[in-house]
């Protein structure tokens, strides 16, 4: 895709290089919890999974990496005509980036015959860019996300999500393999 009007270059990458684990590095650490992402894990993570065919889009500015987003197609032969963002990172509150990336996904994912995109996020920041796309909050609880957390983290943790930084990817399990 052509730079944006920000200056911001989105393009697909078949795996992620680990000459860029310092910016994904330097990325996590604007979030005060968040689990370490780099090229070894999120490419054993997501461009060898056995089942699942993710894309990977990077984003950069000048050269410099600005952020990535992992997310899939629907199931071919699945149940919905769904697509999947099940990771992202870019520093927190850089919404240029994931506005970028994230207009260039749904493109692609509307392209591609996908009639809705999932994605989560605990950035407030962020989840006011995905409503401003269209994005609405699905109703019930997604408390499964932190419960095996209990008892291993400080309860006011819970209670504030800003700091945190959780996708789906960091709980990606039987649920999207259709193994539920």
């Amino acid at each position: 895709m052509p730079d944006s009007d920000a200056g911001i270059e989105v393009r697909d990458v078949p795996e992620f290089d680990s000459t860029l684990d310092g910016a994904w590095l330097s990325m996590t650490k604007s979030y005060e919890i968040a689990a370490c992402r780099d090229a070894a894990f999120l490419n054993w993570k997501y461009t060898r999974h056995p089942v699942l065919k993710y894309r990977l889009v990077v984003a950069r500015q000048k050269g410099t990496p600005r952020g990535y987003i992992v997310w899939r197609m629907p199931l071919a032969g699945g149940k919905e005509d769904r697509a999947v963002i099940v990771d992202h990172l870019v520093a927190r509150g850089d919404l240029e980036a994931l506005q970028a990336m994230t207009a260039t996904v749904i493109l692609e994912a509307r392209g591609g015959g996908a009639e809705s995109l999932s994605v989560m996020t605990t950035q407030p920041a962020a989840v006011k860019l995905f409503r401003s796309f269209g994005f609405l909050p699905r109703r019930g609880s997604h408390s499964w996300v932190i419960a095996n957390w209990e008892n291993r983290i400080p309860r006011e943790w819970l209670g504030a999500l800003d700091p945190w930084h959780v996708t789906l990817g960091d709980s990606d399990g039987d649920f999207w393999t259709g193994g539920q």
